[in-house]
């Protein structure tokens, strides 16, 4: 497979200055100093020397690239939040074509997925925390102890279940994420653990 430019450059500039000496091109022990004048070993230095920085540099902004099209820590800390306190701007972390996979069902769209949570919100108030983040390049992995706890009956919900006032669930879940342009692309999420059932505290 053919290397990257940036990473020639930094073995030539290595191998360059193993072979040469960079305080004095006098140096007989290095060959190639040895048969230039000064004027023209500082100019081939300074040349591979620009071609290292160079490089770096590029690498740097390709590491950079790569870090953004992710999800960095904060940032999913920072959607937690938005969402734990209901803050409807949590919606700005989806892809317009977002799907979501949710105990059997699917949710498209950022816009269904907010219209979702706006109607589950109006009788659940769900506190997600991270205990485990795991990232590989577009994709995420996350381990998330959830609380939702009923706050207005709830006959008809989405667990199938007739929810009253006070009762609390508690459950650990997986959630694996794909992620584009810094986005959650689709979202697949499964219960692993039961905490407690559905009770009132």
């Amino acid at each position: 497979m053919k290397k990257p430019f940036y990473t020639i450059a930094i073995l030539k500039t290595s191998l360059f200055l193993n072979a040469c000496s960079v305080s004095s091109p006098k140096n007989t022990a290095t060959p190639i100093a040895a048969v230039l004048d000064l004027p023209t070993f500082n100019s081939i230095k300074m040349k591979y020397i620009g071609h290292l920085f160079l490089a770096l540099s590029v690498l740097f902004s390709v590491s950079t690239i790569a870090a953004e099209e992710g999800m960095t820590r904060a940032d999913y800390d920072e959607y937690l939040a938005l969402f734990n306190a209901n803050d409807p701007s949590f919606i700005k972390f989806y892809h317009p074509d977002v799907v979501l996979e949710l105990n059997g069902s699917e949710v498209r769209g950022a816009q269904g997925i907010k219209d979702f949570y706006a109607d589950v919100k109006k009788y659940i108030s769900e506190k997600v925390e991270v205990t485990t983040f795991i990232r590989d390049g577009d994709k995420l992995a996350v381990e998330i102890p959830t609380t939702f706890e009923v706050i207005a009956d709830w006959d008809d919900s989405f667990w199938g279940v007739s929810l009253k006032k006070g009762q609390v669930l508690r459950i650990v879940s997986w959630g694996i994420y794909d992620i584009e342009d810094g986005k959650f692309k689709t979202i697949r999420t499964a219960r692993y653990k039961m905490v407690n059932d559905w009770q009132f505290e």
